[in-house]
């Protein structure tokens, strides 16, 4: 038996600001009909937004529904509501068998903002009054976020004494990575009891994701080879292959990644990693007797050398993924952001209920 590891990665930060971007334009989607089966609508929908919806749904109905252009989220509402059924955006996009609730629902680009829950009580501890309103904000799922945090809101309500505005800064950071929705919570000063409703919950939301991916193959893998797409470098300075035990070989090839100047931006230095972390390297082999194509995902990680800034990928075989045999050389696969950068993306509530 081979072992494989891919090691020493190394992830060059050579570019720390770019200018926030004023919006995440969202795709529009056209049916072939103007009447479709649920199962044809969804089907195009993923089409041509290059994703994957799941089905939760116990008993899947699939009936003829009226359907219209629009961007992803307004035609995914419009498609649930004249089916009868919900869906949930966590953890990927998931039809369910929940019918979908009635919500205050707000859209920017590729957002959908919807208010989960509002609450109001009194902390007699503090000494405070508080409201907080809880927000599903989600974002399609071809969109690789990063962190998402609410940069500024405004609440408004009316007081006896004329309408009050609530202005509020920077609020805590959510790291999403791998997500594609977050809940998050805006508390301000609660509204006198005799408020009915807020007139308006505004405000923007920071968002910091992959624009979009780069991937990188190297056939036969070997030592001092590079290749550039978009500005972005990458190189293999060292590949060696080693004998671990009696059954048991080891590949190790490092791997170096230059950005250009302005491609990512600038976080903390304990963030750093979560950006390594948007990179994807895998192993392909392709048996000659079969002609069956077999991939190998890391099942481990190491830390950095001290000589170099790098991470070490463990591949090892498994039952339907074996390790190439003696003579077949794997492709060595890296995906890597093109550019990381910042968004302002606004939200729009009117005339929100009070519990």
């Amino acid at each position: 038996m081979h072992r494989l590891v891919v090691s020493t990665f190394a992830f060059m930060l050579l570019g720390s600001a770019h200018a926030p971007a004023q919006e995440l334009p969202a795709r529009s989607v056209k049916f072939s009909a103007n009447r479709l089966p649920l199962a044809d609508a969804l089907k195009q929908l993923q089409e041509q937004n290059g994703i994957t919806l799941k089905d939760r749904r116990t008993t899947p109905a699939n009936p003829v529904i009226s359907i219209k252009a629009g961007t992803f989220w307004p035609t995914l509402d419009d498609l649930c509501v004249k089916a009868g059924i919900g869906y949930s955006p966590h953890g990927g996009v998931a039809l369910v068998d929940t019918p979908n609730p009635k919500q205050h629902v707000a859209y920017s680009g590729i957002f959908r903002f919807a208010v989960n829950r509002i609450t109001v009580f009194r902390d007699d501890e503090a000494q405070l009054n508080r409201c907080i309103v809880a927000i599903d904000a989600a974002w399609e799922p071809h969109f690789r976020a990063v962190y998402v945090n609410v940069e500024s809101s405004e609440t408004a309500f009316e007081t006896p004494k004329g309408e009050n505005r609530l202005k509020q800064g920077s609020l805590e950071k959510y790291k999403v990575a791998n997500k594609t929705a977050e809940r998050i919570e805006i508390p301000t000063p609660a509204p006198p009891r005799t408020t009915a409703k807020l007139n308006s919950l505004t405000g923007r939301l920071r968002v910091i994701g992959v624009t979009n991916t780069l991937d990188f193959a190297f056939a036969k893998v070997k030592a001092d080879v590079t290749a550039v797409k978009d500005g972005v470098t990458v190189r293999i300075p060292i590949v060696k292959t080693e004998v671990v035990s009696k059954k048991t070989s080891r590949i190790s090839v490092e791997v170096e990644i230059a950005h250009p100047e302005g491609a990512l931006v600038a976080v903390d230095s304990f963030e750093e990693a979560d950006l390594v972390n948007l990179n994807r390297v895998s192993l392909t082999w392709t048996d000659p007797r079969t002609s069956k194509t077999h991939m190998l995902s890391p099942t481990g990680r190491g830390a950095p050398k001290k000589s170099r800034t790098g991470v070490t990928y463990h591949f090892e075989a498994r039952d339907d993924a074996p390790l190439p045999p003696p003579g077949v050389e794997p492709t060595l696969h890296v995906q890597t952001p093109a550019r990381v950068a910042p968004f302002m993306v606004p939200f729009d509530f009117r005339d929100l209920p009070l519990p």
